[in-house]
């Protein structure tokens, strides 16, 4: 049985936007400003039983992440905002600061949706999905007649 793979992710589509926005915006632009930057790394390995994903989101926490599954995507994304504001007699500082991703995949039919599994730990998200038999739809049968 040929492995079924997961397809492009949202992160393989922004190389794309570079290309786009150097015909508009002086040479290097793009790599300056590195459009990358802010999505997080992501492994996906196989195995006989599971398809196993581990996105790295280092100074995340549980709550941060939302993971969703429809029409055969999943979606992983996060929006984490920081305020810190320090007043003293002379002055005021407020500082924020804004996280957010969105990695988005194809899962294989041949996963089995209800049983995926995940778990935060140390800044890594693991998400367990576990593979079922796909039923193949057979041909027709012809009936001879006699």
């Amino acid at each position: 049985m040929k492995p079924q793979k997961f397809f492009r992710d949202s992160a393989d589509i922004l190389p794309v936007f570079g290309d786009i926005f150097d015909d508009f915006f002086p040479a290097g632009w793009t790599k300056k400003f590195n459009l990358n930057n802010s999505l997080p790394p992501v492994n996906i390995k196989e195995n006989e039983k599971e398809f196993i994903v581990e996105l790295a989101a280092p100074g995340f926490e549980k709550k941060d992440l939302d993971i969703k599954l429809k029409d055969g995507l999943l979606t992983i994304k996060s929006e984490k905002k920081m305020e810190n504001k320090e007043e003293k007699e002379n002055y005021y500082r407020a500082e924020f600061n804004y996280n957010s991703f969105v990695r988005t995949f194809n899962v294989p039919e041949n996963v089995d949706e209800k049983m995926i599994q995940a778990n935060f730990e140390n800044g890594l998200l693991t998400l367990t999905l576990p593979k079922t038999v796909v039923e193949k739809v057979e041909e027709a049968h012809k009936i001879m007649i006699s």
